[in-house]
């Protein structure tokens, strides 16, 4: 079975078309918005996990764009996947397509330097559906999926992720 993963650079788009109509509404202040929604190919993107279930499901696999491929944690809480977009863009959302192991609590975490990460998304009612997340568009590097409760006794299980 093929599952085309949606990618948000519509949703940026019309997120940025809205705030250049609202934002003259809302503040009488002039406002300076730079909104880069070209996210590198997933060639330029690598990925990183905290640790892994083993050698097989390595992190770059979430990012391959293979669905028979994923990402798989140890039994542990709790456990991230980063991806490192390649450069500094605009990010406002992402799609994860989870395999059966996944988090019912979880973070979407954005961080331009790897050092200091900023909240995008959170939730306490994960689902092992497939996710797709929008949150308010930020510049970020590099995106954290930060398990934090595991929902079944097996680690973490991403198939794929896009940005």
């Amino acid at each position: 079975m093929k599952r085309e993963m949606k990618c948000c650079s519509y949703a940026c788009n019309v997120l940025f078309c809205a705030t250049l109509i609202l934002t003259p509404l809302l503040s009488y202040s002039q406002v300076s918005l730079q909104f880069n929604t070209e996210i590198p190919s997933k060639s330029a993107w690598k990925a990183e996990a905290s640790a892994l279930q083993d050698e097989l499901v390595a992190a770059d696999h979430a990012i391959d764009g293979n669905i028979s491929t994923r990402w798989g944690s140890p039994t542990t809480d709790p456990n991230y996947l980063i991806i490192d977009l390649g450069k500094t863009v605009t990010v406002c959302g992402i799609t994860i397509l989870l395999e059966a192991a996944y988090a019912s609590e979880f973070s979407i975490l954005t961080s331009e330097d790897k050092t200091s990460w900023q909240t995008s998304y959170f939730t306490d009612r994960g689902d092992g559906a497939t996710d797709d997340i929008y949150f308010r568009p930020v510049s970020a590097r590099y995106v954290k999926i930060l398990g934090t409760k595991r929902a079944t006794g097996w680690g973490y299980s991403i198939y794929e992720v896009d940005v």
